[in-house]
């Protein structure tokens, strides 16, 4: 719980915390979670014509 009151304080995404040692998913992270529900919408939708959000949430559901 204490992430949680740190990422609420500094108003970041949780996740941020855990991109200790690559900087580019630190920012990445923070953008998105900086970001309007469309430009969110619209990354989803970048990562799936990438094909590999797809395989990703297929096998997260399989877990």
């Amino acid at each position: 719980m204490t992430v949680r009151k740190l990422a609420e304080v500094l108003k970041v995404p949780m996740a941020f915390f855990h991109s200790d040692t690559d900087d580019e998913v630190a920012e990445f992270l923070l953008r998105y979670g900086q970001a309007s529900r469309a430009v969110r919408k619209r990354v989803g939708e970048v990562l799936k014509g990438q094909g590999v959000w797809g395989a990703w949430k297929e096998d997260c559901a399989a877990k």
